[in-house]
């Protein structure tokens, strides 16, 4: 939507709600958990380790991250149940 130059009739409240909710209950946590258990098991600066970091972060990890994200937002959107 575009912003009216009258007001904040725009802005969906509940959207936003339901984005800081996913940040805060399940992004957040989740993402930083991982982030150490890389730091853990793949330390070190070396490109070799760092090309290592990246490649599980985004063909490991994402995937069903991402599954799981789209998955919380269409339950807190009430999308899951069966119409």
């Amino acid at each position: 939507t575009v912003p009216s130059p009258r007001g904040m009739e725009w802005w969906d409240v509940a959207r936003s709600i339901r984005f800081s909710m996913q940040g805060v209950v399940l992004v957040g946590p989740i993402v930083h958990a991982w982030y150490q258990c890389l730091a853990i098991y793949v330390p070190g600066t070396s490109i070799a380790r760092v090309l290592s970091r990246v490649a599980l972060d985004q063909f490991v990890f994402h995937p069903p991250f991402l599954a799981l994200r789209i998955g919380f937002l269409w339950f807190l959107e009430e999308k899951a149940t069966v119409q």
